[in-house]
């Protein structure tokens, strides 16, 4: 769940640290530098459109994006992410 008021995660995939070969307090530990370190920099580049799509979107609708993530050990994890909007 990412907080786009706030910037930031609030919560994490229980799968995805598996996925990444990460311990999960590992990667609860790098808090707001998630993305940043582990975003595969073209992905990176088409993050702010994403996040500006999701500001968009009205409760309950969906948008989907695809990117890859680096796995603890270098390699390249093809992910793919359906975000569904929660509005207050």
């Amino acid at each position: 769940i990412y907080d786009l008021i706030e910037t930031r995660n609030v919560w994490i995939n229980e799968a995805l640290p598996l996925i990444l070969g990460y311990d999960p307090a590992e990667l609860r530990n790098i808090g707001r530098a998630l993305l940043p370190m582990l975003l595969h920099p073209e992905d990176a580049e088409r993050y702010p459109a994403h996040l500006h799509r999701l500001s968009q979107l009205q409760d309950n609708q969906t948008a989907v994006f695809e990117y890859r993530m680096r796995h603890k050990s270098g390699s390249w994890v093809h992910l793919c992410s359906h975000e569904r909007a929660f509005c207050r």
